[in-house]
């Protein structure tokens, strides 16, 4: 679509005033001009009157007497008025006996007639009518003197309306134009997010009251912009601490269950082992010398104590990483990692989750690859991509498999998380790392868990990005900045 072209205050004055100047002008010189041509025509006829009214006073005797010659010379006496261009002079019978021209009458004869004004006269002598006179006087002289007043007004008016577009031009560039482009600039600015922008204009009332607005307004956004933003970190803040919580009453509800069954197990067999242990104690107080009694109880008796054993250890172990991972989660400093136990012992909080599923979790890493790290932060990142996967990739599905790849590459240490998932349609891939994205906050998503893996990459000088996996499904892809390597060499990091 073209853009439509828009004309500039200044410009549109000036037009105005052109215009303006050009239509009264216009105006002005057609009614002077009307008032002129009727002005001409008056003063015409009252030239007319005037000299029939003197010539029927004077032609009296040299009419009666017939004196020819004398009455064309009192004729051609009036024609030194240069507006009467000829006078006629006829006897009672209407016949021509005389006739007076002036020189431009006669070099103009070709005239139309609404060039000249007419006045009869008629001559008497005693009442007696003797003659009748017609003098004519030409309106062509007068016409050209004012045709060169109107042309010099005419070019007056143009000279003025000059002057009047210049004086709107320098004006209006100076008054309107100059501090409305300031306005506009500061306006420009001010959407870039430069909500300190503010306009020092001075000027009309106008135009000052608009700089005042603007600035009020600047003013207003800026200090709503501020608390917005505070409020925004607060309540992100206190988001992603009640997600972190959220995730840890998991864990918590996964470990007491998963500790629960062992611990009854031990006890169940413990108190049997008991029983056994005191219908022993009362054999051999009954009969102490019949052994064969004693064989059966014994060896029971060793099996429910190392089936205790065993899941007492089992106990044992699952406590120890709860509370390494807890201990991970409180303390935010790096330290030297084995990263495949760290992540086996991850995988081990959260069995109570997957065991509910047949999903699968393969990982592929060195059993010697060491890194310089957060552990807590690790924990946190796997275990918003595990849940993650399970909400949402494996939705439709019972049987799910992630993979996830640590390597030591040149840039740092590289994770690769991949789930054979529905994947992450294309429309909304960009923003899947956006805080409160989310497609199922009607199931309680929260739209934090990969917003929380964003910001603990980059607040680590690290970063993530997501792909499409080939043959389906999702991939992520983290770098670490600093590792160890297996000879706890320290590569390049932050």
């Amino acid at each position: 679509m073209t853009k439509k072209r828009r004309f500039s205050i200044r410009s549109i004055l000036i037009l105005v005033a052109i215009a303006s100047s050009s239509v009264a002008t216009l105006v002005s010189l057609s009614i002077y001009s009307a008032f002129m041509e009727k002005e001409f025509i008056r003063q015409a006829y009252v030239k007319t009157n005037l000299v029939s009214d003197r010539l029927a006073s004077t032609l009296q005797y040299p009419l009666w007497y017939f004196a020819k010659n004398q009455a064309i010379s009192l004729l051609e006496s009036e024609l030194k008025d240069n507006d009467i261009s000829k006078i006629l002079l006829f006897d009672e019978t209407g016949e021509l006996i005389g006739t007076a021209n002036s020189k431009s009458a006669v070099a103009t004869q070709g005239k139309p007639a609404k060039e000249e004004i007419s006045t009869s006269k008629i001559v008497a002598y005693d009442s007696l009518i003797i003659g009748r006179l017609a003098v004519y006087a030409d309106m062509a002289e007068s016409r050209k003197i004012f045709s060169r007043n109107l042309y010099s007004a005419i070019v007056l008016a143009c000279v003025i309306a000059g002057m009047v577009a210049l004086v709107l031009y320098l004006s209006t560039d100076k008054l309107v134009t100059r501090k409305i482009m300031g306005i506009g600039t500061a306006l420009e600015a001010f959407s870039g997010m430069n909500y300190k922008t503010r306009v020092t204009i001075t000027g009309t009332r106008e135009i000052s009251a608009l700089a005042d607005a603007f600035n009020t307004m600047a003013a207003i956004i800026e200090h709503n912009n501020s608390s917005l933003e505070e409020i925004v970190k607060d309540r992100t803040g206190k988001l992603i601490e009640a997600e972190k919580l959220a995730l840890i009453g998991s864990l918590v509800a996964g470990v007491a269950h998963e500790v629960n069954t062992p611990l009854g197990v031990s006890i169940t067999a413990t108190s049997h082992a008991q029983i056994l242990n005191r219908n022993m104690l009362q054999a051999c107080r009954v009969n102490p010398e019949s052994d064969h009694d004693l064989a059966a109880p014994l060896e029971e008796t060793g099996e429910a104590l190392d089936i205790s054993f065993r899941n007492l250890r089992r106990a044992s172990d699952f406590i120890n990483t709860f509370k390494k991972i807890a201990a991970d989660q409180s303390i935010e400093e790096k330290r030297d990692t084995k990263i495949k136990i760290y992540i086996e012992d991850v995988l081990l909080s959260l069995k109570p989750t997957l065991k509910k599923s047949k999903h699968r979790i393969t990982l592929a890493c060195s059993p010697d690859l060491r890194a310089l790290i957060i552990p807590g932060l690790l924990y946190q990142i796997l275990t918003n991509l595990i849940i993650n996967s399970l909400k949402h990739g494996f939705v439709d599905r019972d049987a799910g498999a992630i993979t996830i790849t640590v390597e030591e590459k040149k840039e740092g240490l590289m994770l690769f998380y991949e789930d054979n998932g529905r994947g992450v349609p294309q429309d909304i891939a960009e923003r899947i790392f956006d805080p409160f994205f989310t497609t199922t906050r009607d199931n309680g998503g929260t739209g934090l868990g990969l917003y929380i893996i964003k910001s603990i990459m980059t607040g680590q000088g690290g970063d993530v990005s997501y792909q499409e996996r080939v043959g389906g499904g999702a991939m992520f892809i983290l770098r670490f900045p600093c590792t160890i390597s297996s000879e706890g060499a320290i590569n390049a990091g932050q």
